[in-house]
């Protein structure tokens, strides 16, 4: 039993190690692009770190849209995949201090989200992902 639950604490610092670099990635690049690129053109915008910034409705495409609605149930199942390790007994404290980073930086980046789905006319998602 102690080597079962071994294995299922690995698991899960494994998967939220993957969210984690793949939020990390994914914040780096947009910030890289947005900041090197000019654009002429509303619709060929590079995704914006503040969509209000110039105080007007930045530019975005369907790719920015579908981004942010996929990423709205995933930072939500990473939050839940926190809280659940969170009712763990037994837990490394290092695994559960990542979950408590990663549950703390995904909540504001689903507000984020939501902000620039709202700013564009764009609703979220429907609640629920697979998997």
């Amino acid at each position: 039993m102690r080597h079962n639950r071994y294995g299922y604490g690995l698991a899960v610092a494994g998967a939220a190690v993957l969210v984690l670099g793949a939020c990390s990635s994914t914040a780096n690049d947009t910030e890289a692009s947005s900041s090197t690129s000019a654009v002429s053109s509303d619709t060929s915008a590079a995704p914006s770190s503040s969509p209000s910034a110039t105080g007007t409705q930045a530019a975005h495409n369907m790719a920015d849209v579908m981004f942010s609605q996929m990423m709205i149930p995933h930072h939500q199942q990473a939050i839940e995949m926190s809280d659940m390790l969170f009712g763990k007994q037994g837990i490394d404290p290092e695994i559960t201090a990542m979950a408590e980073q990663i549950k703390n930086a995904q909540g504001p980046e689903i507000e984020q989200m939501k902000t620039w789905l709202q700013e564009w006319g764009t609703p979220p998602m429907a609640d629920g992902m697979p998997g």
